[in-house]
C-alpha cells in the first residue's frame, strides 16, 4: 500500500511540474508590448557583469566547503 502511494504521489508531482511548464511557455511567448522602446544597442553592460566570475568561484569554493563538512559529519 505505501509503495502505491508513493507511485501515486510521483505521478502527481510528475503532472503538476508539466502542466506548470507548459503554463509557463504559453506566458513567455506572449508579444511584447509595443509601448515601450526596443533597447539601444548601444547601452552598456549591467554593473553585474563585472560580478559573474568572482560570484561562480565564491560559489564552487561554497558547494566544496559544504560537500566536505557533510561528507565528514555522516561516514
Amino acid at each position: 500500500m505505501v509503495n502505491k502511494m508513493k507511485t501515486v504521489r510521483k505521478i502527481e508531482l510528475g503532472f503538476y511540474l508539466m502542466v506548470l511548464n507548459l503554463w509557463s511557455f504559453t506566458l513567455v511567448a506572449q508579444d511584447e508590448d509595443p509601448g515601450f522602446p526596443a533597447e539601444d544597442p548601444g547601452t552598456p553592460a549591467a554593473p553585474i557583469d563585472n560580478w559573474l566570475m568572482p560570484m561562480f568561484v565564491v560559489g564552487v569554493v561554497l558547494v566544496y566547503y559544504i560537500y566536505r563538512r557533510q561528507s565528514t559529519v555522516t561516514p
